[in-house]
């Protein structure tokens, strides 16, 4: 009889990657960990559309990283600072925070499809992608296990020959070596990915390898409770223009 685990029955990769990143940054105990998890998803059953999107994996969950980020590391009592490696992914602000930051923040409107711009999976921007991937990550850890810092990133799996991912997945990175990227994730699948090796991320036709999404990564590092914290050259952003669009269209892999 099969033994269900984390991803097998639900869809909330992002969040408890979101969860460790935080914990790799600031001593993270299991009853706060438990809160930022229930409080999370209550904020999420109150918005019926994103709900839905989040429970049934209709979405990519960017808005779910964007708001954890916002709700409990640019707004918390010990806040930490989020950086974009790379400066690929979407500026996360703290500008225009309310007290009630679900309300402020989440709409309700289904979310729209994360700003995923994905080469051809063989060409050569598809390799100069990887290579920016790693110097950036190599930078933002530092090249090693360094305390207090964490990468958010979501990366696909493929097959060889199959154009679409296997499966889609966010993940906390919390170091990297010359040999590749060690992982704080959540699954326990026996076939789960916790260590990335560099040449995993290389597009080969005749090999299985992962792409790690560039507009995916987010750094966390700690920050002053009396400093206010936001993303190295990012302009102040609304809800309203990180969440903007009408439409949206399922992934094509699952999110576990």
């Amino acid at each position: 009889m099969r033994r269900y685990l984390q991803g097998t029955l639900d869809f909330s990769c992002a969040v408890y990657a979101a969860v460790n990143a935080i914990g790799c940054v600031r001593d993270l105990r299991l009853p706060e960990a438990r809160d930022i998890f229930n409080t999370t998803l209550d904020a999420f059953a109150a918005r019926p559309s994103l709900w839905a999107a989040f429970i049934r994996n209709n979405t990519d969950h960017y808005w779910v990283v964007r708001y954890m980020l916002r709700r409990w590391s640019l707004t918390a009592p010990r806040p930490q600072a989020v950086s974009r490696p790379g400066g690929f992914a979407l500026p996360v602000s703290d500008a225009d925070a309310e007290p009630d930051i679900c309300s402020a923040y989440l709409p309700e409107r289904l979310p729209p499809r994360g700003p995923e711009s994905p080469p051809d999976r063989f060409s050569d921007a598809a390799r100069r992608e990887a290579e920016a991937v790693r110097a950036a990550l190599r930078e933002a850890l530092q090249g090693g296990a360094t305390p207090g810092r964490a990468v958010l990133a979501r990366f696909h799996r493929f097959l060889p020959g199959v154009a679409s991912p296997l499966v889609s997945h966010w993940t906390c990175i919390r170091s990297a070596d010359n040999a590749g990227l060690y992982l704080k994730d959540s699954s326990a699948e026996k076939d789960a990915v916790h260590c990335i090796g560099y040449s995993d991320l290389l597009p080969d036709a005749g090999l299985p390898n992962l792409r790690i999404v560039p507009e995916s990564l987010y750094l966390l590092t700690a920050a002053s409770a009396n400093s206010a914290p936001r993303s190295p050259g990012a302009q102040p952003a609304t809800s309203a223009r990180l969440m903007k669009s009408p439409s949206f269209t399922p992934p094509a892999g699952a999110e576990p």
